[in-house]
């Protein structure tokens, strides 16, 4: 069973472009498929009986011309709550109402793009709050919590065209300030990387 409901707006001043939304949404689940990782290093699947699912999103972006230049910035926010409703299974489950493990309740993104001349610059901003990695929400030690990070990225990039083909050029740095983060419990992310990406159309 599941209910959304959305409005949005948008408007133009000068060259630029403003759009702002908002949605809410809700949703009662039966029988949700939960994986999680085991001890033995393979993730299994899980079965919940109820899980409650509920959240707002916020999306906004703004795009125009500033100078030779053209510019899109985005922005978006997600309050998530993904609650087990499932029966306890014995009398020490402490998971009923808790949130479902790896699930962040916040999270928000940020990009922008600078584009001119053949030129592209995009910076691209990144924030999980804390994920819990059991169903009882323990955080007892460092093993239970995966605590929030913030990841930046940029890409740097250059396009040529000569006849009808065209060629990108295009610099990823990730993990732009080094931040030390996990996804998963026990499983270390990559420092700071580097990729070259060269694309060829024609």
């Amino acid at each position: 069973i599941m209910a959304d409901l959305g409005t949005g707006y948008k408007w133009k001043i000068g060259n630029n472009l403003f759009n702002v939304s908002l949605n809410g949404y809700s949703s009662k689940i039966n029988n949700w498929i939960i994986w999680l990782p085991s001890a033995q290093g393979y993730w299994v699947p899980f079965n919940m009986k109820k899980v409650n699912a509920s959240g707002i999103e916020f999306k906004t972006d703004l795009n125009g011309n500033l100078a030779a230049f053209k510019y899109q910035l985005n922005c978006n926010y997600a309050f998530t709550r993904s609650v087990n409703k499932d029966d306890p299974m014995n009398w020490a489950d402490d998971s009923y109402g808790k949130q479902l493990p790896y699930i962040p309740v916040h999270s928000a993104n940020v990009s922008a793009t600078l584009s001119g001349h053949g030129y592209h610059l995009t910076w691209i901003w990144n924030y999980y709050s804390r994920r819990y990695t059991t169903t009882s929400t323990d955080k007892d030690s460092e093993l239970d919590v995966i605590y929030p990070y913030i990841m930046n990225n940029l890409f740097i990039g250059k396009s040529f065209s000569f006849h009808k083909n065209d060629i990108d050029i295009e610099l990823k740095v990730m993990n732009l300030f080094n931040e030390e983060y996990r996804t998963v419990l026990q499983n270390m992310m990559p420092g700071r990387n580097y990729s070259l990406l060269l694309r060829y159309d024609f």
